[in-house]
């Protein structure tokens, strides 16, 4: 072979989907492509080739449509196949070298021939195929040993020592004793077989000795009986999560219905480098504004360390999610004490992002007050708008700014009882129109960050029930999530955005994650079911009657594709001393990268399709 040949094998050999030929097919194929050198400036493809599929070995070609618009660039080691797959429309498409090119070109008929004889490199020209995305999803970074071991293993393998428990009926001063002789920072307490309470060190302080209380009565005077329990098999990561959200600092740890140990956050600490558990305590124990401000000064640098550490995209979302129920605690908190307390029962809702705990650094506030129907205008309206605004301008102060939506408790349309939120759904779903749709789109993603719980569970249930039933409603629902356009070409070619401030960039959230979140929306709400996180109602959906096992399997896997690489992006941003958005410039990424990018959007792509089939979606919104 010669010299000239055997670099092209050493090229192909490198690049995808080549790489997946035998390596006798690779030692023959050389022969096979013909060499292309375009200056710069020149046409694209050359006007006196033939169709064939170009690979760049160097240079750049920009792609643009028939207005003239730059849909792509395509950089070394990329394909340009749409000739050969005879993609409607693609002889629209021109291009040309935006610098001096050397390209590899191999015939259309060449090109199917490999096609027909090797299916895994057929695999490569299909998104539709699982095979061919989970194959560049397993070459992105991958999770150190040291990441997984953080946040994946289980609880139980912390327990170091036999739980020590005591009676209820044991005295205060001899649980002290045996707290002091144990190391023990709590104590579990056990009543016939059974865990009944707990009571820990900051018990014995502020319930027993600040309250003067005889130090000869029994814990049960001072235990805590509201206990959050652990199972053994849970990981770190379900550790860190509860504890963050409920403010708690000790789980006992269950393991076939019996206490098997109790966990602490200073343990936790102690497994993971980057204390969130800490800065929730900082959220917690903040007095004034000022503070919180101060806390959630480490929102930005907590995100950046976490994906750091390898810790998976959903994982992060949970984790900064439950920092920002902290913050919306706290506010909560911090009005009240300064406004009193609330007059009537009512949940503070969280919408958008923070209710799927899928929060970024970057993401700005949606949520909502659902109060009870005792609820009257004249005598707690005034409470309930103050005590909004406080909590709404409290997290804008904090870094999780004003939704520009206007979706805050502090709109008087988000602050309303019971009654008013239930004709706002059966309104939405029984009278679907484009307004409409778009604000049942936020409020089919609802979670009580604070109050009472039993509230939300009284409207939300029965409001995915009725949408479940209705199909107008998930036609319009489906013509909604379909009007985003995916930043894709003909044959996977990116559309970058072309403003001056982002221009030749992808915008992953708007063309990516919103359209990918909206569709998981609808096929959860024609399913019946009542989680809002976008990967547990991809679980739950799994091989049912609306969502195939596959197409479900693609969609979780592209979730991770575009989650991961927004968070790199924003990480990287953040060493930079840049704030967090989500315009990502192709050139920076890897091959394989554009490539699980572009498999990422051909699934949504194809998913659009299918919808404004099942739905006929050309009836609305034209």
């Amino acid at each position: 072979m010669s010299i000239e040949l055997a670099e092209i094998r050493d090229f192909l050999v490198a690049h995808p989907p080549f790489d997946l030929l035998p390596g006798d097919a690779l030692q023959q194929l050389p022969k096979s492509f013909s060499i292309r050198y375009l200056r710069r400036g020149q046409a694209f493809p050359p006007a006196d080739a033939e169709a064939s599929l170009y690979l760049v070995r160097q240079g750049v070609i920009d792609i643009r449509n028939a207005q003239g618009v730059l849909i792509e660039k395509l950089a070394e080691g990329e394909l340009y196949s749409a000739l050969c797959e005879r993609i409607d429309d693609a002889m629209q498409l021109h291009g040309k070298a935006s610098e001096d090119s050397l390209l590899y070109a191999l015939s259309c008929e060449r090109f199917q021939q490999l096609s027909q004889q090797y299916p895994a490199f057929a695999e490569h020209f299909s998104a539709a195929l699982k095979q061919s995305l989970w194959r560049v999803i397993n070459n992105l970074p991958q999770q150190s040993a040291q990441g997984e071991t953080q946040l994946d293993m289980e609880v139980g393998q912390l327990i170091a020592r036999k739980p020590i428990t005591a009676s209820p009926d044991m005295r205060i001063v001899d649980a002290a004793r045996l707290m002091t002789d144990e190391g023990l920072s709590s104590l579990l307490l056990v009543e016939n077989g059974a865990l009944t309470g707990l009571i820990t060190d900051r018990d014995l302080r502020s319930r027993c000795i600040a309250a003067g209380r005889d130090i000869t009565q029994t814990v049960r005077e001072i235990m805590s009986t509201q206990v959050r329990t652990i199972d053994s098999t849970a990981t770190l990561a379900d550790a860190l999560l509860l504890m963050n959200r409920h403010n708690v600092h000790h789980l006992p740890v269950m393991q076939d219905n019996e206490v098997a140990g109790i966990l602490s956050s200073t343990d936790l600490i102690r497994q993971q480098g980057h204390h969130p558990l800490q800065l929730v305590r900082s959220i917690h124990k903040a007095q004034t504004l000022t503070e919180l401000v101060d806390a959630s000064a480490m929102l930005r640098d907590l995100q950046a360390q976490l994906f750091n550490a390898h810790t998976p995209a959903y994982r992060l979302g949970q984790i900064m999610s439950s920092i920002g129920d902290a913050l919306t605690q706290r506010l909560l908190t911090l009005a009240q004490t300064e406004l009193g307390e609330a007059p009537i029962a009512f949940a503070w809702l969280a919408a958008g992002s923070l209710a799927r705990q899928e929060m970024t650094a970057g993401s700005d506030q949606d949520n909502a007050l659902l109060l009870s129907d005792d609820y009257a205008a004249d005598t707690h309206g005034e409470y309930f708008a103050r005590l909004a605004q406080f909590v709404c301008d409290g997290l804008d102060a904090c870094g999780i700014v004003h939704c520009p939506g206007e979706v805050m408790a502090s709109n008087p349309r988000w602050r309303q009882p019971l009654k008013s939120w239930r004709e706002y759904f059966t309104h939405w779903i029984l009278h679907p129109d484009h307004k409409g749709v778009m604000e049942a789109c936020n409020f089919f993603d609802l979670r009580v960050i604070a109050g009472d719980a039993e509230l939300l569970q009284q409207l939300f249930p029965a409001a995915v029930a009725q949408a479940s039933a209705n199909q107008i409603f998930l036609a319009h629902l489906a013509a909604n999530a379909t009007r985003h356009r995916i930043p894709l070409g003909f044959f996977r070619q990116f559309v970058l955005v072309s403003d001056d401030e982002h221009h030749d960039q992808l915008d992953i959230k708007l063309g990516g994650l919103i359209p990918l979140t909206e569709l998981v929306r609808l096929f959860a709400l024609a399913a019946g079911v009542t989680r809002v996180n976008t990967y547990e109602r991809l679980q739950a959906m799994q091989g049912s009657s609306v969502l195939s096992q596959s197409s479900a399997a693609d969609l979780h896997d592209a979730l991770d594709i575009l989650n991961t690489l927004r968070l790199r992006h924003q990480a990287l941003q953040h060493t930079q001393g840049l704030p967090p958005d989500n315009f990502i410039d192709p050139q920076s990424l890897s091959q394989v990268e554009r490539q699980s990018l572009k498999q990422a959007f051909s699934i949504l792509r194809d998913l659009h399709k299918l919808l404004a089939q099942r739905y006929q979606t050309e009836r609305f919104y034209t």
